[in-house]
């Protein structure tokens, strides 16, 4: 596994995340008819504070499941490096670690990224 997904992986288990609010799920899709088909997902998580959220982004999604989703649901994201179990281009195993909630996936590559919630009102 490339070193940067490996530090990534890493930094996300740092984190100690434990059980995070759902607060949106994207997921974006290219058929065949307009290019490579590929599909990517992204996940906003509401963290521990209440005023950052943490977007998860992972590309290279295959076997995308998501059952049993409702407003103020929890998850504990789990991601797995696969890259020894040889499936074709994919190096990670991303799953919900609880049972109300599925949402599971294989994929090549994640980001994190961190984004205050605070609003400030303009100027009068």
């Amino acid at each position: 596994m490339p070193s940067s997904i490996q530090s990534r992986l890493e930094n996300y288990r740092r984190r100690q995340l434990g059980h995070l609010r759902v607060l949106a799920i994207h997921i974006d899709q290219t058929p065949s008819e307009i290019g490579e088909p590929h599909q990517s997902v992204r996940i906003e998580l509401l963290k521990e504070s209440g005023s950052e959220k943490l977007a998860l982004s992972f590309i290279g999604v295959v076997e995308l499941s998501i059952k049993r989703i409702h407003p103020g649901i929890s998850c504990h994201l789990e991601i797995a490096s696969v890259a020894n179990d040889q499936l074709e281009g994919l190096r990670l195993r991303v799953f919900n670690c609880e049972q109300d909630f599925e949402f599971s996936f294989y994929c090549f590559d994640f980001e994190i990224n961190e984004q205050s919630l605070l609003v400030t009102e303009p100027g009068i």
